[in-house]
């Protein structure tokens, strides 16, 4: 396995780890700096919530508290062992689907997920 897989990996299992001590109520929780200045949530914005509510193995929750970061971190370990066996496969996809829809194509989904964040007003 290739150091930047192992990395990926790491940083994933600390995160819920980390869900899982928050849940646990070990260590505290911080504000956001962002909602502190605007009032508004940021677009990651309930994220340790979602893994608290990832490591409970509520799936309902965690999609509530924000959907962009429960899918990330729910995709992210079969994308670091697909992108360690198939090095070439994201280079394919983004060859194909281009650079510039790529990237619209993310900035649109933060966006939808930031909207979704202030729709809810609980977060």
């Amino acid at each position: 396995m290739r150091t930047s897989t192992r990395l990926v990996l790491g940083f994933w299992a600390a995160g819920l780890l980390y869900g899982f001590l928050r849940y646990q109520a070990a260590i505290p929780a911080w504000g956001c700096p962002f909602r502190d200045l605007t009032a508004l949530p940021c677009p990651t914005c309930g994220g340790t919530r979602a893994l608290a509510a990832l490591v409970r193995l509520d799936l309902r929750e965690a999609l509530l508290c924000n959907p962009l970061v429960t899918a990330v971190w729910l995709t992210t370990p079969v994308m670091a062992v697909l992108w360690e066996r198939k090095p070439k496969l994201l280079a394919t996809v983004l060859e194909r689907v281009g650079l510039i829809p790529a990237l619209l194509t993310a900035v649109l989904t933060v966006l939808i997920n930031w909207i979704f964040l202030i729709s809810l007003r609980h977060v």
